[in-house]
């Protein structure tokens, strides 16, 4: 023994208290041997010492062993206590273990011999009563955790592994009481579609002891609820699975709520990116505005200084026209060409200086009532349209609306120009009115090309043009002034196959005059 285990000995005989001390501390060895030959010495030694077990002659000057034994039990109920006297006879004996005595030995030199014996039963039946005491302690406790707990427990066992033990939760969380599922399969807990998935963790348990996992349980009105799970094997003495312990948890809660977080998340996200959208369009459109304004500054300065020598061109080429048409010859015929040629390209240069001009003179329109289907054919009248163009109208009834006619016309010219470009070999322009709940509609297709989609963003920038000969002016203006009206401008192509401008206005219609 490491170390020596204390013995407090009562004995009123110095004589048998050497013999005992003898047997323990020299023939034994592992024993330190504490001594009183009174009852005052009994009690000091008692308070201030810390004893495995206690011997006690039965009488002792004063008082008796009964007397020890009940001081023991008051003390410390756990200590064993052994009558160790000469003239103990058979009452005496059964009333000390009748008091508590853990036993009784007769003062002879065998039986002294055998009490170091006798004292290791007695300190290994206390370890033994402790040991059972924390269990009953402890099973007290986890019985009252596993009664009580929170999650539902069950203790699965045999093949076809029946509810053997369950706690209250898991049998309230299906519908039951505790004694209604005993002894009846899991699987009649769980969907029919859960129950393969149930076996492959059981079975993957008979190897690995554990494994957590989601599935689905039924109630005893036949509802449906997820659940997790946690599942531990409990093995015999030969490695075999004995039991299975699984911790199950009602999640439908948790799951309603991870569904609400990414419905939250979602809608957030497409917040985020609708707010994004609009302040990167406020942001273009401010720059847009920028753009639109320093252009404006610069096209009204170009096209004052460029409008006089053009007119001077054209007066000059007008003047030549006149006196050449006074002779003839191939070579008068020849200077007369590209006299005319000339005329054309200042009549060209004269309409991208208006378009400079009207682009750089910030107007607000000035609506009255007035019928856009007039306004469209005017439009159409204004544009030259080749042979080779066919010109579909669709939905001519419109009611009155309030724009303003001079403006509204050049949008239109400037879209039926553009649809004529864009079929340079010829096509169909369609023009179709609609009216919609929230206003008019006009659509202006043709079957041209298409717009590339890499210009379909830039398309209505100011100078952005995908014709040869153009300065990327028209759509500008088409844009800002279907704004001024309070409507907007979109567009849809496909290559190979034409495109569609879309303006849709305001139905704000005219005060009735009663």
């Amino acid at each position: 023994m490491s170390e020596k285990q204390r013995i407090l000995y009562i004995d009123d005989n110095p004589l048998d208290r050497a013999l005992v001390r003898d047997a323990l501390e020299k023939e034994h060895g592992g024993f330190q041997v504490v001594e009183a030959g009174t009852m005052a010495e009994f009690e000091i030694l008692l308070e201030k010492g810390e004893f495995e077990v206690v011997l006690s002659d039965f009488n002792i000057l004063g008082f008796n062993g009964l007397q020890v034994i009940d001081a023991i039990r008051e003390h410390d109920p756990a200590i064993p206590v052994i009558i160790v006297t000469g003239t103990g006879s058979e009452d005496i004996a059964v009333a000390a273990l009748k008091r508590g005595a853990a036993d009784y030995v007769i003062k002879t030199p065998d039986h002294i011999r055998r009490l170091p014996t006798t004292i290791m039963a007695a300190m290994e039946r206390r370890r033994l009563r402790e040991e059972r005491r924390r269990n009953e302690e402890a099973l007290q406790k986890w019985g009252n955790i596993f009664a009580h707990a929170g999650w539902g427990v069950a203790v699965l066992g045999g093949e076809e592994l029946r509810l053997e033990m369950m706690n209250p939760a898991y049998a309230a969380m299906h519908g039951y009481r505790v004694e209604e599922l005993l002894g009846r399969p899991v699987a009649e807990v769980h969907t029919p579609e859960s129950r393969e998935r149930l076996a492959a963790v059981i079975e993957m348990c008979r190897e690995k002891s554990h494994a957590a996992f989601e599935n689905f349980h039924c109630r005893r009105d036949g509802s449906v609820f997820p659940a997790w799970h946690d599942v531990t094997t409990i093995r015999d003495e030969a490695g075999r699975p004995a039991y299975h312990i699984v911790h199950v948890q009602n999640i439908s809660v948790l799951k309603a709520t991870q569904q609400e977080l990414e419905q939250l998340n979602r809608e957030l996200e497409n917040r985020v990116l609708e707010k994004t959208r609009r302040l990167q369009a406020m942001q273009d459109e401010l720059i847009r505005r920028e753009k639109l304004a320093a252009i404006g500054q610069l096209s009204g300065g170009v096209a004052h200084d460029l409008r006089n020598p053009l007119g001077v061109i054209g007066n000059v080429a007008y003047f030549l026209q006149a006196k050449l048409g006074e002779r003839a010859g191939a070579t008068d015929d020849k200077i007369a060409k590209h006299l005319d040629i000339l005329g054309r390209e200042v009549a060209r240069a004269t309409r991208i200086i208006a378009e400079l001009t009207d682009f750089s003179k910030d107007i607000l329109p000035e609506p009255r009532p007035a019928d856009l289907n007039g306004v469209i054919d005017e439009a159409l009248k204004a544009t030259e349209i080749a042979d080779s163009i066919a010109v579909e109208r669709q939905g001519l009834d419109l009611p009155l609306i309030m724009l303003d006619p001079e403006q509204m016309n050049r949008v239109f010219v400037n879209l039926f120009n553009n649809a004529v470009q864009a079929m340079p070999q010829g096509g169909v322009l369609r023009i179709a009115t609609s009216l919609l709940e929230s206003g008019v509609e006009v659509r202006v297709r043709d079957s041209g090309n298409g717009i590339r989609p890499e210009d379909m963003t830039r398309i209505f920038d100011p100078l952005v043009t995908t014709k040869a000969k153009g300065i990327g002016l028209g759509l500008c203006i088409v844009k800002d002034i279907v704004e001024k009206h309070g409507g907007e401008v979109t567009v849809e192509s496909e290559l190979g196959k034409g495109s569609t401008f879309v303006v849709r206005l305001p139905a704000v219609l005219p005060a009735s005059r009663d």
